[in-house]
């Protein structure tokens, strides 16, 4: 998980395609990239903990302090 987030990702997922041998495989190797938003990152604790992820561990996977801003943020 990132929080990188290109806002006009078509035009990034273009760029990759034109200049592959800019990337390693690990972007180009599984098609194009669909981009969460960043309030969507609100909602991954929430999966994690639905699929059985111990609270300590999906606190440590989200950034506990990037969560708490963006709680704070994007209301």
């Amino acid at each position: 998980m990132s929080t990188d987030y290109p806002f006009d990702h078509e035009d990034f997922n273009a760029m990759l395609a034109r200049s592959p041998e800019l990337f390693p495989d690990c972007y180009t190797g599984w098609g194009p990239i669909n981009f969460m938003p960043p309030e969507g990152l609100l909602t991954v604790e929430d999966a994690l903990l639905s699929r059985g992820y111990p609270r300590d561990a999906v606190i440590a996977i989200t950034g506990g302090n990037f969560r708490r801003v963006a709680a704070q943020v994007w209301q």
